[in-house]
């Protein structure tokens, strides 16, 4: 969903967006939070006299981090892959690994965690459920709240749920996604 205009009247934030099926949100909050992401620093560090490729912004490389120049590898927030310390560190143990000749196998993105630290939280691994439609899959979900745990309800944290994507046919996993307290954790 693309926010195309917010303002502010009385109090109160209005945001008109628009969803991917064009449709037209009018949405209201107390508060806006705005994310804009991070930029790679790449400019004005020596790559304009290599054969390192960027696009949009980002060190393109293949599946072991290499560049388009040999012996040049690149990392973390300098790719178009998840903004995570846990994923840059894969990162680097591939491409070191690769380095030293060894055989890694190349990290698998649809396998790395991420996670929105909000309120409630949000941890999320693999397809979503529109996600694994569109490749195909015939999906089963399986939902579970976080008000039926005897643990939460006695820490007082019962807001949040458990959601799993499967595929039908050989019951595999194809994603869990987890909203509220310790979500990320999990």
């Amino acid at each position: 969903t693309r926010v195309e205009e917010a303002k502010v009247e009385n109090g109160i934030v209005r945001c008109r967006a628009v969803n991917a099926k064009g449709e037209t949100l009018q949405l209201e909050a107390e508060r806006l939070l705005l994310g804009v992401g991070r930029a790679a620093v790449i400019k004005e560090i020596g790559l304009e006299a290599t054969k390192v490729k960027i696009e949009r912004g980002r060190i393109v490389v293949d599946q072991f981090c290499r560049t388009a120049e040999e012996g040049v590898y690149a990392i973390g927030d300098l790719l178009d892959t998840p903004w995570l310390a846990h994923g840059a560190s894969a990162e680097g143990v591939l491409a070191v690994e690769h380095i030293a000749g060894k055989n890694p196998r190349p990290i698998d993105y649809g396998q790395v965690p991420s996670c929105t630290y909000c309120w409630p939280e949000v941890g999320s691994i693999g397809l979503t459920e529109p996600e694994a439609k569109a490749k195909g899959y015939e999906v089963r979900i399986g939902s579970f709240p976080f008000s039926a745990l005897a643990k939460a309800s006695m820490l007082g944290e019962t807001i949040g749920f458990v959601k799993i994507v499967a595929d039908a046919k050989y019951d595999e996993v194809l994603g869990v996604h987890i909203v509220g307290p310790h979500a990320t954790e999990l």
